[in-house]
C-alpha cells in the first residue's frame, strides 16, 4: 500500500511537470507567432517561422505549425514560386484539418494568383470551382465573394474583360451592402484599378483613399504584405499618377503626388521600378532630359544587382538609348542600345535548348503524321474491300463500276499520300541542312572568338589588338543574330510569338531607324529614307522595327554599289511598308524561294537563311501581307502592307 502511494505521488508530480512544460511551450509558441505576425507584415524573412515550425513538430502542435507554414507561404509568395507551392501544400491539410477557413481561402487565393501567373491556367479554373462549392456549401458570403474575385482574376488572364469587370463590381456591390472589412474591399477595388482604364477611375481612387485613412485611423493590420499603409498609399499615388493625372497632363499635380509617395516610404519607394519608372516618365513629360538620364542611370544601378529585375534592366536601356538618341550623344546612344540587345539575347538564350527541342519535337510530329496518313489509306482500301464483297452479287455492272472507283480512289490516294510524303521528305532534308549549315554557322564565329581571345592577349602591337577585337566583335554580333533568328522562327512554328501593341508615331521611329541603318551601310551604297507624311499607328514597334531591318540587311548583302532606299505609304486603313535596292536582283524563277524556311538563295552570305521567313511570318500575324518585286541585275523592291491599327493600344495579342 504505501509504495503504491509512493507511485501516485511521483505520476502526479510527473504529470503536473508535463502541463507545465507544455504550458510553457505554448506561451513561448504564442509569443514567437505574433512576432513572426509584424515580421509578415514588412515582408521581411520570418526567421523565427524556422524555430516555431521545430518546436511545434517537437510537441506535434498543428495550430503553431500552420502559423509558421504561412509565414514562409506569405514571404515565397511571388518572391520564388517554387518555394511558396511547397509550403503551400503543408498548410493547406493543415487549415482544413482545424476548419480555419479564413485562412484557408486567404492561402487559397494566394495559390490561384500564383497558378495563373504561371499560366496553369486549367488548373487555376479547377481550383476555383471547388473553392466556390465549398463557400456554397459553408454559406458564408465572404468566402463566396472571394472566391468570385479570383474567377474574375482568371477571365482577365484569358482575355475576358468585360465578364472580368462586371463580376468584380457586382462583387464590390456585395460588399457595401453587407458593409465588409474595409481590408477586403481595398483588396477588389485594388484589382479593378490595376487592370483597368474604367471610365470610373476617379470614383475607385476616392474609395480607395478613403479606405486606406480607415485602416490608419483604425490600426488595422492586414497581414498580406500587398495590403500595409505604405505599399496601398505608393499603390494609390502610383496609379493616380500613371492612369489619371499624366493622361490630364497635370504635370504639377503629378510631381506632387510622386513627392508623396517618397514621404510616405522612401526606402520601398526609392528601390522601386515602377516608381523610378513613373519618374522617368515624368521627367520626358516636361521635357527634362537631365534628370531623366539621370533617372534612367539609377534604374540600371538598381535592376543589376537583381536578376529577376534583368527584363526590366533591358527595357531602361532601350529607353536610355532612345532617349540619348534624343539628346544627339550618338556614341553613347550607340553603346548603349548594344548593351540593351546584348542583354535582350543573354535573357532569350535561357530557353535556346527549350525552343530546339520544340524544333526537334515539330521534326518526329511530321514523321508520326506520314505514319498516320498510310495508316488511314490502308484502313480505306480495307472498307473498299468489304463493299466489293457485299456488293458482289447484284450485278456486274455494278461491280465493275465499283472497281474502277476504288482504282481510281486508291490511285488518288496513293498519289496523294506519296506527294505528302515526298514533300515531308524535302523539308525534313531541308531541315537537316539547315541544322548543318547552322553547325557551321555557329562554328565559325565561336572559332573566331576563341583564336583571336587568345591572339589578343598575346599581341602586344595596338593595331593588331585592335583589328583582333575587331573580329572578335563581329563574330559576337553574328553569334547573336544567328540564336535570335532561331528563337524566333520557334516562336512562329508554335504560334507563341508575343505582341505588344501601342501607339507609335512614325516619322521620329524611321529617322531613328535611318540613324542605325547609317552605322552599316557600305561605302560606295547611298542610304536614302523617303519623305514621311504623318501618321500614328497602333502596333509592336519592335517587331515592326525588326521586319524593317532584316529587309535593310537584305538589301546591304546584295548591293555594292549604287542606293538602298527605304519609306513608308499611307494606303487608306493600311500602310506600306518598302526597302528597295539596287542590287543583283533575283531570278524570276526564284522569286516564289524567297521567303521559303531554311532557304538561302545566294552563295557566299552568312546566316542560315531564317531572315525573310521570319518576316514573313511576323508579317503574316499582324494580319498583313508581303512580297518583293525585282528585276534581275537592277535590283529588288521588298514590301509589306499591315493595318494601321493592330488590336487596341496597349494591348499584347
Amino acid at each position: 500500500m504505501r509504495r503504491a502511494i509512493i507511485f501516485l505521488i511521483f505520476s502526479i508530480l510527473a504529470l503536473t511537470l508535463q502541463a507545465t512544460t507544455m504550458s510553457n511551450d505554448t506561451i513561448r509558441m504564442s509569443e514567437m507567432s505574433k512576432r513572426i505576425l509584424l515580421v509578415a507584415s514588412s515582408k521581411e524573412y520570418p526567421v523565427e517561422a524556422v524555430d516555431l515550425l521545430k518546436e511545434a513538430n517537437a510537441v506535434k502542435n498543428d495550430h503553431f505549425r500552420a502559423i509558421a507554414y504561412k509565414a514562409f507561404a506569405s514571404y515565397y509568395y511571388i518572391l520564388n514560386p517554387d518555394s511558396f507551392y511547397y509550403f503551400y501544400q503543408k498548410l493547406e491539410p493543415l487549415l482544413l484539418k482545424q476548419k480555419s477557413y479564413d485562412d484557408y481561402f486567404l492561402t487559397r487565393s494566394w495559390y490561384i494568383y500564383q497558378l495563373i501567373q504561371d499560366q496553369k491556367l486549367k488548373e487555376a479554373l479547377s481550383v476555383i470551382n471547388d473553392e466556390i462549392k465549398m463557400a456554397k456549401s459553408l454559406k458564408n458570403q465572404d468566402y463566396l465573394d472571394s472566391s468570385l474575385q479570383n474567377l474574375a482574376h482568371y477571365y482577365l488572364s484569358v482575355k475576358m474583360e468585360k465578364e472580368s469587370f462586371t463580376l468584380l463590381e457586382n462583387v464590390l456591390a456585395s460588399m457595401e451592402k453587407r458593409k465588409a472589412s474595409p481590408e477586403k474591399q481595398i483588396n477588389l477595388i485594388r484589382e479593378i484599378l490595376n487592370y483597368s482604364e474604367n471610365d470610373k477611375l476617379l470614383l475607385y481612387l476616392n474609395k480607395l483613399k478613403r479606405f486606406i485613412d480607415t485602416m490608419e485611423s483604425n490600426h488595422i493590420v492586414s497581414y498580406s504584405p500587398l495590403l500595409t499603409y505604405s505599399y496601398m498609399r505608393i499603390f494609390y499615388d502610383r496609379i493616380l499618377v500613371r492612369k489619371y493625372l499624366f493622361p490630364q497632363k497635370k504635370y504639377k499635380e503629378a510631381e506632387l503626388a510622386l513627392q508623396d509617395i517618397m514621404k510616405t516610404d522612401y526606402k520601398r519607394a526609392s528601390n522601386d521600378m515602377q516608381i523610378m519608372n513613373l519618374w522617368y516618365d515624368y521627367y520626358i513629360l516636361i521635357d527634362d532630359k537631365k534628370n531623366a538620364l539621370a533617372m534612367s542611370d539609377q534604374m540600371i544601378l538598381n535592376a543589376k544587382d537583381v536578376r529577376k529585375e534583368a527584363s526590366s534592366l533591358a527595357v531602361i536601356l532601350k529607353k536610355r538609348a532612345n532617349l540619348l538618341f534624343d539628346m544627339d550623344k550618338t556614341k553613347e546612344a550607340f553603346v548603349t542600345y548594344r548593351q540593351y540587345v546584348e542583354l535582350h539575347d543573354s535573357l532569350n538564350s535561357e530557353s535556346y535548348n527549350k525552343d530546339l527541342a520544340t524544333l526537334r519535337s515539330q521534326l518526329e510530329l511530321n514523321q508520326l503524321e506520314v505514319e498516320n496518313k498510310q495508316a488511314e489509306l490502308k484502313a480505306t482500301r480495307s472498307q473498299a474491300y468489304v463493299n466489293y464483297m457485299l456488293w458482289a452479287g447484284v450485278t456486274l455492272i455494278l461491280v465493275i463500276i465499283i472497281l474502277v472507283n476504288l482504282v481510281h480512289y486508291s490511285r488518288k490516294e496513293t498519289k496523294r499520300v506519296n506527294e505528302e510524303r515526298k514533300r515531308e521528305e524535302e523539308e525534313t532534308q531541308r531541315k537537316l541542312a539547315f541544322y548543318a549549315n547552322m553547325n557551321h554557322e555557329i562554328r565559325t564565329p565561336l572559332n573566331a572568338i576563341d583564336g583571336f581571345s587568345q591572339l589578343i592577349v598575346e599581341e602586344e602591337e595596338k593595331e593588331a589588338r585592335h583589328q583582333y577585337y575587331e573580329i572578335i566583335h563581329n563574330s559576337n554580333e553574328l553569334l547573336q543574330r544567328l540564336v535570335s533568328e532561331v528563337l524566333d522562327v520557334s516562336k512562329l512554328e508554335a504560334h507563341s510569338m508575343t505582341f505588344f501593341n501601342k501607339s507609335c508615331d512614325m516619322p521620329p521611329l524611321m529617322k531613328e531607324l535611318e540613324s542605325f541603318f547609317k552605322m552599316r551601310v557600305p561605302e560606295g551604297v547611298e542610304l536614302i529614307l523617303c519623305e514621311c507624311a504623318p501618321l500614328t499607328m497602333v502596333i509592336d514597334r519592335n517587331r515592326l522595327t525588326q521586319v524593317i531591318t532584316n529587309l535593310f540587311n537584305n538589301a546591304v548583302k546584295h548591293t555594292k554599289v549604287g542606293s538602298i532606299t527605304f519609306g513608308y505609304e499611307p494606303l487608306g486603313e493600311n500602310v506600306k511598308f518598302y526597302v528597295q535596292d539596287t542590287g543583283e536582283g533575283i531570278p524570276a524563277d526564284k522569286l516564289d524561294a524567297v521567303f521559303a524556311q531554311y532557304v538561302q538563295l545566294g552563295s557566299g552570305t552568312s546566316g542560315v537563311g531564317l531572315g525573310l521567313t521570319i518576316c514573313k511570318g511576323i508579317i503574316e500575324q499582324m494580319g498583313g501581307k508581303i512580297g518583293v518585286d525585282s528585276v534581275l541585275g537592277k535590283g529588288s523592291t521588298f514590301w509589306f502592307v499591315v493595318p494601321i491599327i493592330q488590336g487596341n493600344a496597349d494591348v499584347t495579342s
